[in-house]
């Protein structure tokens, strides 16, 4: 049995802070993908909101300076973000 991906979206959306993991600061300029759905970059205070998830599906970020990251999206709403320096 298959499902096509259309049926899995939700119209809930997904968004939260994107963190440096050491300091605690907040990151901006962060782009936060969920591949062929919705990406989003972030904004001064660290905010990002992508406007539509997938459940089972995966969020990747990317920043300058920080290691590559990917989360899978479980169904939540709020989603905080902590990335760690590249050279960790």
């Amino acid at each position: 049995l298959f499902r096509s991906a259309q049926g899995d979206a939700t119209t809930s959306k997904l968004k939260g802070k994107v963190y440096d993991l050491s300091t605690g600061k907040i990151i901006s300029g962060v782009k936060v993908v969920i591949p062929e759905i919705a990406s989003a970059i972030s904004n001064d205070s660290g905010y990002y909101e992508l406007n539509k998830t997938i459940k089972g599906a995966y969020v990747q970020v990317i920043a300058p300076g920080y290691a590559p990251k990917r989360i899978y999206v479980k169904g939540q709403s709020i989603l905080n973000i902590y990335l760690m320096d590249e050279t960790f």
